[in-house]
């Protein structure tokens, strides 16, 4: 027989919503197997997308169209702007926010915002991690 903990982190449907929402914000990746009801709560996404930005992918549609969510998501995780909705893709400050975290999140912005200079040079900036990889592959 299992105990009630390890229950709880299999199935996160038996949990109660305050339970669930300390766990996701440790392991933000729980929101995968949560109940639909939790990833259209914007409380508990909002917690999951800061910890595990990827949890953006599994929250609701309509979270994936809130401008809150989503620039907490690509600040943790810039490509996660692929699972934004059209018009936030479409937002100069969400694209600006996820270009500047990876600079590869710039194919998920709308076709305007790709030629957009502003972005383009936040691009070029590019993460710590990118920039040291320039500077490595240029010398």
């Amino acid at each position: 027989m299992l105990d009630g903990q390890y229950v709880d982190l299999i199935f996160p449907n038996s949990m109660d919503r305050q339970k669930f929402l300390a766990k996701v914000k440790k392991e933000g990746y729980l929101l995968r197997d949560a109940p639909d009801a939790y990833k259209a709560d914007k409380e508990i996404v909002l917690a999951a997308v800061k910890d595990y930005g990827y949890a953006l992918k599994q929250a609701s549609p309509e979270l994936r169209a809130d401008k809150e969510v989503v620039l907490a998501a690509v600040k943790n995780v810039g490509g996660v702007l692929e699972f934004a909705s059209d018009a936030l893709k479409a937002d100069k400050q969400v694209v600006l926010a996820a270009v500047k975290q990876e600079d590869f999140a710039l194919q998920f912005a709308s076709p305007k915002l790709q030629k957009d200079k502003d972005v383009r040079a936040a691009k070029k900036g590019g993460t710590r991690k990118t920039r040291k990889y320039r500077k490595t592959r240029r010398s």
